[in-house]
């Protein structure tokens, strides 16, 4: 992670696909689950649902 850190997450009101873009962004296994806790709890599940089909396509 560089000096200035992860970007910040979304706006409250962006779409579930711009908090899939987002999360899917992590560096590594530590800054996603810190991305994930910041998901809104009526998206996180289907945010995390997501990302492990990201992780899968990418070899992760």
């Amino acid at each position: 992670m560089d000096a200035a850190g992860p970007p910040p997450p979304p706006d409250p009101t962006a779409t579930l696909g711009q908090w899939n873009y987002w999360l899917a962004q992590g560096r590594d296994a530590a800054e996603t689950a810190r991305r994930l806790a910041l998901v809104p709890a009526c998206y996180r599940e289907q945010v995390a649902a997501h990302l492990r089909v990201v992780v899968r396509h990418r070899g992760d």
